[in-house]
């Protein structure tokens, strides 16, 4: 037996053939009033908009309103939607809304919360939105046994991270075929049969600085990490001799392959597009394209931003609660165990992370919370590891 929301089965159920004008944003708000019959933001004593009848316990009501929407947002389009089911148009809305701002602007996400309905915002937004105002830090128990404090010596369970892993971590390959680290912008204009080769870069998106042969974000406001989590210096792949002496840089050899940067390598991901300067409704863009299009520089922005935060996953199990929703950001506190007593934090994922997707499972011993958690990168820069400073003792 499968079960799906009533809102599932309305957005599988329905079709749309009509025409829209507006921003892509403002199109999705509407077909989800239209035809998912979404309410205003309930009030929070009733829970239903004006009526005086909660529909669950707690007075909110089944999740078809909006508790977060950034309106106005996206490229201007005129488009028909060609007999689309309901699901299958907001997913496309939702892949394509996209602006021109720096860094996160063009990564907009549409999706259901627990008890807080329908959120439509970008990552920039939820970097704002923080669990219990920051005020909570999980983090795994001393392994010695005693249930009465962990390592930072805070009663009680609440904040225990009970355990973590993480799998597919910096998959460079699958990571290069989707333009994160560099690609190629191809547009063909049928008007002047002139094809344009634009290089994508990450650094492009997401501006660095270099500093004493380290990698930083410049805009580390914008950042949940001080760091990408890949070399942006020349590979030099080497094959190293028997007997090597520590501490010195091996010789080079015959089997050396000379490399470019990661982000030069612009001929794994290719993005293909017309450039019409003409469209029967529309008129053109102040960038000499069509509106119907983003502009060349929008091009592999949100895969980048999408797989970036891929590449930086981890999945955590915290004690059960139900106030926590994706499109937030939660503290944690891992640390790394050394050859003395220091403890030091850990270098790749910690820190601020973002929530993901969250899984309830309900067991004999209770409810446990399952989080799906990301950043952008590491707490120290992977060409040099400089900045990696110590950490208090037990």
């Amino acid at each position: 037996m499968e079960f799906c929301s009533p809102l599932l089965y309305l957005a599988r159920t329905q079709r749309i053939s009509q025409a829209y004008r507006g921003k892509t944003g403002d199109i999705l708000n509407k077909i989800c009033f239209d035809k998912l019959k979404f309410q205003e933001k309930p009030k929070k004593k009733t829970g239903q908009g004006n009526s005086s009848k909660p529909r669950v316990k707690g007075g909110q009501a089944l999740g078809n309103f909006f508790s977060l929407f950034e309106s106005g947002v996206g490229e201007v389009n005129g488009m028909i939607i060609p007999n689309w089911s309901v699901f299958k148009t907001l997913r496309w809305l939702r892949d394509n809304t996209s602006d021109d701002t720096e860094e996160w602007g063009d990564s907009y996400y549409f999706y259901q919360t627990a008890m807080d309905g329908f959120k439509f915002h970008n990552v920039d937004s939820m970097r704002s939105i923080e669990y219990m105002s920051g005020k909570v830090t999980f983090s795994p128990r001393m392994g010695d046994g005693d249930d009465d404090f962990n390592y930072d010596f805070k009663e009680g369970r609440g904040n225990d991270m009970l355990s973590y892993n993480k799998s597919d971590t910096y998959n460079v390959l699958h990571s290069h075929l989707s333009g994160m680290y560099s690609g190629n912008i191809q547009v063909f204009d049928p008007k002047n049969k002139l094809l344009m080769d634009i290089p994508s870069q990450f650094d492009q998106q997401f501006p660095i600085e270099i500093k004493k042969g380290s990698t930083f974000y410049k805009n580390d406001k914008k950042h949940f990490s001080v760091s990408p989590s890949f070399r942006f210096n020349a590979e030099n792949i080497k094959i190293p001799p028997d007997g090597g002496l520590a501490g010195q840089e091996m010789p080079p050899l015959d089997a050396d392959i000379e490399g470019d940067p990661i982000t030069e390598a612009t001929g794994a991901a290719i993005s293909f597009n017309y450039n019409n300067p003409f469209s029967f409704s529309q008129g053109i863009h102040e960038s000499g394209h069509s509106v119907s299009y983003a502009t060349e520089k929008n091009k592999f922005n949100r895969e980048r931003a999408e797989k970036l935060l891929e590449s930086n996953r981890m999945n955590i199990q915290i004690s059960g609660r139900t106030n926590i929703s994706c499109g937030m950001t939660i503290n944690i506190d891992l640390k790394q165990p050394t050859s003395t007593a220091d403890v030091r934090d850990e270098l790749t994922q910690n820190g601020k992370m973002l929530v993901e997707g969250i899984t309830w499972i309900g067991t004999e011993d209770g409810l446990e919370t399952q989080l799906t958690c990301t950043t952008d990168g590491w707490q120290v820069s992977p060409d040099t590891f400089v900045d990696h400073k110590g950490s208090p003792q037990y």
